[in-house]
């Protein structure tokens, strides 16, 4: 029997990209998956706003009795230097790589804690670690405090028995990442990861087998973020 059978799982930005292939691979390991989008094949449901949010969750757990697993994977938004991001931009971009994290948590904390605990996976990136040579400054800054929070919800719900952890890809081949065979020149792999490859590693930290994993990320990055010159 699959360690997901039984399980009910929510995927923001489920319907392209790293999103639909989490979403594929939790269904392909017995989940069932609902995922949120405002495109594509998905439940239309936009995460900056919290009240869409919290509908959608108390819909979802009706349809389904319940929620297990919640894949916080929205992100993107206005790219732009610190020079020439404007105000309205640096808003946008915050509001959907770190506002939505937080509005999804807390719409899903309800219905996780009915189920006796759960677990919840942040896409954050290797910009939120160091800089980002492509999304800017809104979505460094966004990913950084997605990893922050990603921290301080493990530490305050860990005796609820649920388990907050990140996945930090590196560049991947998606239609966001735009020039992956430039990144791909300077992984020490030799190549940008494939949205599979990022799914599997979120799977893990869904699943029971990453059991005594809260509060920390795991790297998808090909080597790049240890490169030696």
């Amino acid at each position: 029997m699959s360690e997901f059978a039984g399980k009910v799982a929510v995927v923001t930005g489920g319907a392209g990209g790293i999103g639909a292939a989490v979403a594929a691979g939790l269904r392909e390991a017995g989940c069932v998956v609902v995922a949120f989008d405002i495109a594509g094949e998905a439940e239309r449901v936009d995460v900056t706003d919290p009240v869409a949010v919290i509908q959608a969750m108390d819909r979802v757990a009706e349809a389904h009795g319940g929620i297990d697993i919640l894949i916080n994977n929205a992100g993107g938004g206005p790219r732009g230097s610190v020079a020439m991001l404007t105000i309205a931009d640096w808003r946008a971009s915050l509001a959907l790589n770190l506002d939505s994290a937080f509005y999804c948590l807390s719409a899903v904390l309800p219905h996780l804690c009915a189920r006796g605990g759960g677990t919840v996976v942040n896409i954050a990136s290797l910009a939120g670690k160091s800089v980002s040579k492509v999304g800017g400054a809104g979505y460094a800054a966004g990913k950084a405090g997605l990893l922050g929070l990603t921290r301080q919800a493990a530490a305050e719900l860990a005796s609820e028995n649920i388990r907050v952890n990140a996945v930090c890809p590196g560049p991947v081949r998606t239609p966001m990442a735009g020039a992956s065979s430039r990144f791909g020149a300077l992984m020490p792999l030799g190549r940008v990861a494939e949205a599979e490859e990022v799914a599997q590693a979120v799977l893990f930290l869904a699943g029971p087998r990453s059991g005594m994993c809260t509060g920390t990320s795991i790297d998808v990055d090909g080597g790049l973020s240890v490169r030696l010159d």
